[in-house]
Formats: C-alpha cells, sequence, structure tokens
C-alpha cells in the first residue's frame, strides 16, 4: 500500500529534485525516506544519503543534510569545504552543506558513492542478452 504524498511535500520533493538535479545531474535516484511517516525526499547512496528537511526554521536557509553510517566516512565529509557539521556519534554522523554550494554538495555525493539511474540507451536489451545467454541442449531442441 502507497501512501500518497500531501500537496506541500509533492513541493518539497519537487525542489529537492531540482536542487539535485542541477548539481548532480537528472539521473539521481530520490525517493520518500522509508523511516519516516512524513515523507521526506531523499537521495540513496552506498555510504549514506542525501536528505531535505525543507528551509531552516532560524535562518530560512536551504540546506542538503548528508547522513552516514560509516566512522570512517565521517571525517572525509568533515574535510569538505563547505560543509557543517551536524549530529556526530561515535560511528554515525549527519552533516549539512548550503543547497547553492555546488562543488559541496558533489564532493559529498562522490564520497557518499551516490547511486545513479542508469541512461535508457546503455546496457544491453532483453534479446540481446538471451543471445548471449547458454542454452541446454533440451532448449535447443536437442536431444
Amino acid at each position: 500500500m502507497t501512501v500518497r504524498l500531501t500537496d506541500e511535500m509533492q513541493r518539497e520533493h519537487e525542489t529537492f529534485r531540482a536542487i539535485i538535479g542541477q548539481a548532480l545531474g537528472p539521473r539521481v535516484r530520490v525517493r520518500r525516506d522509508p523511516r519516516e511517516a512524513e515523507g521526506w525526499p531523499e537521495a540513496p547512496a552506498r555510504y549514506g544519503n542525501l536528505h531535505w528537511r525543507g528551509q531552516h526554521w532560524q535562518t530560512g536557509e536551504a540546506r542538503i543534510y548528508a547522513y552516514t553510517d560509516r566512522a570512517r566516512m565521517i571525517p572525509k565529509l568533515l574535510a569538505v569545504p563547505g560543509v557543517r557539521r551536524g549530529q556526530m556519534g561515535n560511528r554515525e554522523a549527519a552533516v549539512s552543506m548550503a543547497a547553492e554550494d555546488r562543488p559541496a554538495i558533489q564532493a559529498v555525493a562522490a564520497l557518499l558513492r551516490m547511486r545513479v539511474r542508469r541512461a535508457p540507451e546503455t546496457g544491453r536489451s532483453a534479446e540481446a542478452l538471451a543471445a548471449v545467454r547458454p542454452r541446454s541442449d533440451a532448449a535447443n531442441g536437442l536431444e
């Protein structure tokens, strides 16, 4: 059962998708955060993910948040210029960067190994894979 996003959350998804698309390209996967009931958008990566939580409540500044649960990734993320320390633990961390700071977003996405969808023209078609796939003699009509 899928839960329909409210109009407000749909706008948040579109805003996040536009920011990430400008920084990383249109093929970055953006999905609803499965751990939260509100439905905030996230972009999954191999070593963490990028989150959007709207504008900061005090400053009104739009920020992108990165989360990782890899202890070795924390110092690497903090070394990126423009990244601000957030919640820190021994083995996990959340950092943030300005939504307009493309170089910081690109550097963090590269460190986290951001997942991207394949372009439609890449890879092999089902027919091409079927031609390469080994077949048993019974499937070829030989007995």
